[in-house]
């Protein structure tokens, strides 16, 4: 009950937006977008991600990330995940459907427990201790430590008071969600080492 209860205030608030656009930065230069996309009505709501980002060095491109996922929720639960994933010329896809995921890794059983995926965006996540990656359907452990409220700024140079979490284990990242429980900003380290940052246009 306590979930459908959050999901149904954060989508209250997120549905007015509509949307949440991010533009992703590497080490302070600009690589790429990432979204989430609203909509819905009653108890059911459909929440589409996309990411596209393109590392280059110099005019050659040397990294690229598109990835395409839909995420339906009813009655506070997930009840299906799709997505496709072009990870840098390899291709992965997730089917998520009766807590049955069927990726290219082949098929997982989630057995009694609701399943969180780990698109972020929802402020629940941060209670959980595992979740989906929405990649390939694998679970991931994780840890999670709120640090407290920090400033955060938009692509625009507003400020935005926001609790920044730390998450540590399986996945590695830091978060912040503003008053109104959005995912306001987000940061962490590439696989080279780079710092990569999600900053939420406006």
């Amino acid at each position: 009950m306590r979930l459908f209860v959050l999901l149904l205030l954060t989508f209250t608030g997120l549905s007015q937006a509509g949307s949440l656009n991010y533009i992703v930065e590497r080490n302070g230069k600009a690589i790429g977008t990432h979204s989430f996309d609203f909509s819905g009505s009653g108890d059911q709501m459909l929440v589409d991600v996309n990411s596209n980002m393109v590392v280059k060095i110099g005019f050659i491109p040397v990294y690229k990330f598109i990835h395409n996922g839909r995420e339906i929720w009813s009655g506070g639960l997930l009840t299906s995940y799709e997505s496709s994933t072009n990870d840098n010329g390899t291709n992965k896809f997730l089917k998520f459907n009766n807590n049955i995921a069927e990726s290219n890794l082949g098929v997982n059983e989630f057995q009694g427990k609701q399943v969180m995926p780990a698109s972020l965006w929802n402020i629940e996540s941060m209670s959980a201790n595992k979740l989906m990656n929405t990649l390939d359907g694998k679970i991931m452990n994780i840890d999670v430590k709120d640090i407290g409220t920090e400033e955060v700024l938009t692509t625009s140079g507003n400020i935005i008071n926001a609790e920044h979490y730390s998450v540590t284990g399986d996945l590695e990242r830091d978060l912040w969600f503003d008053e109104a429980n959005r995912l306001v900003h987000v940061l962490f380290k590439g696989q080279d080492g780079s710092n990569i940052e999600y900053i939420l246009e406006g």
